[in-house]
C-alpha cells in the first residue's frame, strides 16, 4: 500500500510540474511585468513566478488528504462524506472566483504594466465587492438555512452534514477576501507571498484538524478550515496594502 501511495504522489507531482511549466508558457504573453529574457533565463524567470503558486494545490491536496484520512480512521466513513459535502459547497464559491479571474487577471496585469492606477483600483474594487458580496449571501444562506439547503441538494439522509456546511458558510467570505487580495501578488509578480500564505494555511489547518476531528468529526474539520482561513485572509489583506499604496500614488 505504501508503494502505491508513493507512486500516486510521484505521478501527481510530475503532473503539477508539467502543468506549471505549460501555464507559465501560456501566461507569459498576457502578464506584462514578465519582461522578455534570453533563452537561458526564460525557464528560471518562469519558475520563480510559478513555483510559489504551485504550493497552492500542494497545500490543498495535503490538507484534504490528512483531514479525510483522520476522519476515516478516527470517526469512520460517514463523517468523511459529511465533510466532503461541506467542501463541495465551499467549492461552488471557489469556481465562481476562478471563472472571474480567467478574465480579470490578464486585464489587471496589463493595467499594472501600463501603470493605469485609477482604472486598476476601480476594477479590483468592483470585482472584490461583487465576489465578497456573493460569498456573504451564499454563506448566509448556508448558515441560516442549511437545514433546508443540504437536504435539498444532497438528500435528507445527509442531514448530518448540516453543521459542517454552516461553518463553511462562514468560511466563504474569508476565503474569497483572501483570494481577491492575492491577485495583487499575481499582477505585480510578488508570488512569493502566495507561497507563504498557503504554507501558513497548511500549518494551521492540519494541527487544528488533528486536534478537533477526533471529538467533533466533520464539524471539527470544518472549524479547522474556518480558523486557518481567518489567518489566511488577514495575512493576504495585510500583505496587499503596499500594492494599493503604490498603485494609488501613480495617479497623483
Amino acid at each position: 500500500a505504501l508503494a502505491i501511495y508513493r507512486g500516486l504522489f510521484a505521478i501527481i507531482a510530475l503532473g503539477w510540474a508539467g502543468g506549471a511549466i505549460a501555464c507559465a508558457l501560456l501566461a507569459r504573453g498576457a502578464l506584462g511585468f514578465l519582461r522578455p529574457v534570453g533563452p537561458r533565463r526564460l525557464l528560471p524567470a518562469m519558475l520563480s513566478f510559478v513555483l510559489p503558486i504551485g504550493l497552492v494545490p500542494l497545500a490543498g491536496f495535503g490538507a484534504h488528504t490528512i483531514a479525510k484520512s483522520t476522519l476515516a480512521f478516527r470517526c469512520g466513513p460517514v463523517p468523511v462524506g459529511q465533510f466532503e459535502i461541506a467542501l463541495t459547497l465551499l467549492g461552488h464559491m471557489g469556481m465562481l472566483y476562478s471563472a472571474c479571474m480567467i478574465v480579470l487577471l490578464p486585464a489587471w496585469a496589463r493595467l499594472y504594466a501600463r501603470r493605469a492606477g485609477a482604472e486598476l483600483l476601480a476594477s479590483i474594487a468592483q470585482a472584490r465587492g461583487a465576489l465578497v458580496g456573493a460569498a456573504v449571501v451564499y454563506g448566509a444562506l448556508l448558515v441560516l438555512a442549511g437545514q433546508w439547503v443540504v437536504p435539498a441538494v444532497f438528500g435528507r439522509e445527509q442531514a448530518g452534514a448540516i453543521p459542517a456546511a454552516r461553518v463553511m458558510g462562514l468560511v466563504m467570505p474569508l476565503m474569497i477576501s483572501g483570494w481577491v487580495a492575492s491577485t495583487t501578488n499575481v499582477v505585480s509578480g510578488s508570488t512569493t507571498i502566495i507561497g507563504k500564505a498557503n504554507v501558513i494555511w497548511f500549518m494551521l489547518v492540519v494541527p487544528t484538524g488533528l486536534l478537533l476531528i477526533p471529538r467533533f468529526g466533520a464539524l471539527g474539520a470544518a472549524v479547522a478550515w474556518l480558523c486557518a482561513y481567518s489567518v489566511f485572509a488577514w495575512f493576504y489583506i495585510r500583505s496587499a496594502r503596499p500594492f494599493f499604496r503604490e498603485v494609488a500614488r501613480w495617479g497623483r
